[in-house]
């Protein structure tokens, strides 16, 4: 049974603002690592995240805002035809703000894995391509929007291979990009495996990579199926991946913050670490016929630890990975 227009855009409503809300939460706690956790352990602060950050809540907040706007306008006016009509500015407004978030989300992506690489423009030419042709469809987007004709709304004939096209590209470079950044890390991680205990700091990085990837992949590849399907339902996975691109993109850093400060935990209270030697009391020397006192004494124990950079192979030193640019 297909969704009626009417209760398919006050879903999206709905949906949306909780999603935003979502949204906007760990913004506040994006900014408070970037502004303040970051820089308390001498850290300097990371203005492109920071401004990336900032104008996702923007995007985010103006389209559930620009949703509002246009359900109080259908309902004050009775005018249905509002909620299909391309042309009108609240419909263009909500169609650059998805395709403007899924451009920022994207390119974000694709930065990480260059950060990764060592700033190499070979590794990220497949994303950068695929980029390219998502800006290319987003133009052609737009422009098809404004001239739009018909009564289908965003699943009018000629705008679905469009917007197919949109999410296909979003949900192949995500994919593409994110199995380049996990193959590197696996790849260091394994070549580092013979010199280094423990390598928990590499596994987490692959762990919220690929769960940020797959949640941001796999809202977009539901999205893709309701365009194709010529559903209704488009208008709230559309929405709703506005609000999960910004989410994805906030826990990664969130979650390298957290693991940072509970690593920089732990190190403090190893190399911290304070034995009482008042048990080492000459116990074997045979009893005296009075009390004897005791020194205590303290020892404060402190470990510190070196490579031997000789013991690596050229192979190994050139795959030096340095997790901090990947969001803290």
């Amino acid at each position: 049974m297909p969704l009626p227009i009417i209760q398919a855009r006050i879903f999206t409503l709905m949906f949306s603002s909780l999603f935003l809300g979502v949204h906007l939460t760990t913004t506040t706690i994006c900014l408070w690592s970037l502004l303040f956790r970051n820089p308390s352990r001498g850290q300097s602060i990371h203005h492109g995240f920071l401004a990336i950050t900032l104008i996702m809540a923007c995007i985010g907040s103006l389209d559930v805002s620009v949703d509002a706007v246009t359900n109080v306008r259908v309902w004050t006016s009775g005018n249905i035809k509002l909620f299909t009509d391309e042309t009108q500015w609240m419909n263009l407004t909500k169609n650059i703000d998805i395709s403007l978030q899924l451009l920022i989300g994207d390119a974000v992506l694709t930065y990480r894995c260059w950060i990764v690489y060592e700033r190499k423009w070979l590794a990220i030419v497949p994303s950068i391509t695929i980029w390219l042709g998502s800006l290319s469809v987003t133009i052609l987007l737009m422009v098809r929007s404004v001239a739009f004709v018909g009564s289908s709304g965003i699943n009018s004939p000629s705008l679905v291979p469009i917007t197919a096209a949109q999410q296909a590209l979003t949900v192949g470079l995500n994919t593409v990009t994110s199995s380049i950044i996990l193959f590197k890390i696996w790849r260091v991680s394994r070549d580092i495996r013979a010199y280094v205990m423990g390598q928990d700091r590499l596994v987490y990085a692959m762990r919220v990579l690929a769960e940020s990837g797959a949640l941001y992949a796999m809202t977009a590849a539901i999205c893709l199926f309701t365009i194709l399907a010529r559903s209704t339902a488009v208008y709230l996975t559309a929405d709703c991946l506005v609000q999960i691109t910004g989410i994805c993109f906030n826990l990664i850093i969130i979650r390298f913050d957290r693991n940072l400060a509970s690593k920089s935990q732990i190190e403090t209270e190893f190399n911290s670490r304070v034995i009482p030697l008042s048990y080492l009391t000459p116990s074997n020397r045979g009893a005296t016929n009075g009390p004897r006192s005791v020194q205590r004494m303290e020892i404060e124990v402190t470990q510190g630890t070196e490579v031997d950079g000789s013991s690596f192979t050229e192979e190994t030193k050139s795959s030096v990975l340095k997790i901090q640019p990947l969001g803290v």
